[in-house]
């Protein structure tokens, strides 16, 4: 039989390569520190780590079922919460663990339409602050993770590349990263809003599996899914760390005006929180919309984008 399995991450989400290149670790952020308060003295806003999938994918003897089940795009979706979770794909797949286009042609800025699948479009830490691209190693390890982090998931088969990038109505955005209070010349680049891993599933279901990786997680069963009847052949899952609010879609999105900054993307910062040369809140970068990728022309805009980016840090071996 077979099937093609898509998971999909966007939101507050980390990827640590190994160094080998063979697999990866996503690490999710909770968006919630200081206390429960953001650099800037305002309530932060808790990113909730959360896999969403299509319910007419779930199969009647998956032994977890949906936390939430709620409608979205017209179809019925269900949604398990992964707060403590190391989740892993289990399956007879063969695939090699492929990375495609980590490393950013020279100058490129923004996508010339061939290269937009290229992971270097997903927000790269050490070329945003030199030096802070090294993931602390504690959140890697199996105990004593910090709290910054809400959730993992542990790569090892399938092609992981960019499949969509942030644009609204008037096209692709060109982002600058410049100090959250404003200040000098920063990096800039078009920015992944959502990465996929595209695998070959040669049976007939893909189980995602969950381990605790704190004491007061609770221990889930696996959530199996399956291709619908009649459907494509396509299962589609999506991890997400934002707000529920807007996992849900139930709050509009914060437009996008060129040359202003918007509150939504200072979740960035938190990013820095897991760099082992954090250096401090209120002192990373934050993308900021200063253009558009003219080269691409208008496209249609991607539904409630842009949201919060991924990001890219560099190889480790403990991933």
């Amino acid at each position: 039989m077979g099937f093609k399995f898509l998971l999909r991450f966007t939101g507050l989400c980390a990827f640590v390569p190994h160094t080998t290149g063979r697999r990866a670790r996503v690490l999710l952020l909770s968006g919630a520190d200081c206390g429960g308060h953001d650099h800037m003295g305002g309530a932060s806003e808790v990113h909730r780590p959360v896999v969403i999938f299509d319910k007419k994918n779930l199969a009647a003897s998956s032994a977890r079922q949906p936390d939430l089940s709620f409608p979205f795009e017209l179809k019925e979706r269900g949604l398990c919460l992964l707060e403590g979770q190391d989740m892993e794909i289990q399956s007879t797949s063969t695939d090699p663990f492929v990375l495609e286009g980590t490393t950013a042609h020279a100058g490129a800025v923004c996508p010339t339409g061939s290269d937009r699948t290229r992971l270097s479009w997903v927000a790269p830490i050490e070329h945003i602050r030199r030096g802070a691209g090294k993931v602390a190693a504690d959140c890697l390890g199996s105990h004593g993770v910090p709290s910054e982090i809400s959730a993992r998931v542990r790569l090892t088969h399938g092609t992981l590349r960019t499949q969509s990038l942030s644009q609204f109505t008037g096209g692709v955005i060109r982002w600058k990263f410049l100090p959250i209070r404003g200040g000098a010349t920063g990096h800039e680049q078009a920015l992944a809003e959502v990465v996929e891993l595209e695998m070959n599933i040669p049976g007939d279901h893909v189980i995602l599996s969950t381990t605790p990786f704190r004491q007061d997680a609770a221990h889930k069963p696996p959530l199996r899914l399956v291709p619908a009847a009649g459907g494509s052949g396509v299962v589609i899952a999506t991890v997400k760390s934002i707000p529920l609010e807007d996992a849900l879609g139930i709050r509009p999105v914060e437009p996008v005006i060129i040359g202003q900054s918007r509150a939504r993307d200072t979740h960035f910062e938190h990013f820095f929180r897991i760099s082992a040369a954090d250096p401090g809140p209120g002192h990373g970068l934050v993308p900021n919309a200063v253009d558009i990728c003219a080269a691409l022309g208008a496209e249609p805009p991607i539904l409630r984008s842009p949201q919060c980016p991924p990001s890219w840090f560099e190889p480790s071996s403990a991933a």
